[in-house]
């Protein structure tokens, strides 16, 4: 009965003051990431609308992501090997900024959602998370992530 109280706690969605879950998710070139304490944001694309979103806002967005601690996470979860290998791979590696892969259900199914929308999460200094939104535009990204 335990157990099945802890899997079920697992795969609620988190909410403002809830500390982000760990993850260990290649990039785009392979190299392995996991949280590190500075991390400020998290963008998640989830689904082909959302990716394309993001892919633009990585394109011309002005933002030093790097120096705003900025994490992108790309729903694969769902994407068949070929066309992420043959397709969404060599788009990502037009990019210099680490897009992380993210396949893991149980940490994606935690993350909010809005359909059409990116999920920003703002963490505080703590690692927790201090604010969700879900931008549409990349001006509404940009903005989020402004230091």
């Amino acid at each position: 009965m335990l157990s099945l109280f802890f899997v079920l706690a697992l795969q609620t969605t988190l909410n403002i003051g809830d500390p982000l879950p760990p993850y260990a998710f290649d990039d785009q070139f392979g190299v392995q990431h996991t949280p590190l304490p500075d991390t400020r944001f998290v963008v998640l694309a989830h689904d082909k609308r959302t990716g394309s979103l993001a892919r633009k806002w990585l394109a011309h967005t002005t933002v030093d992501l790097e120096a705003q601690h900025v994490v992108f996470l790309l729903d694969t979860g769902d994407m068949k090997p070929k066309m992420r290998e043959k397709m969404v791979l060599p788009r990502l590696r037009k990019h210099l900024f680490p897009v992380l892969l993210a396949d893991d259900p149980a940490f994606l199914g935690r993350i909010p959602q809005r359909e059409d929308h990116l999920t920003v999460l703002r963490l505080a200094p703590d690692g927790t998370i201090a604010d969700v939104a879900f931008p549409a535009a990349v001006e509404e990204i940009d903005a989020l992530v402004q230091p």
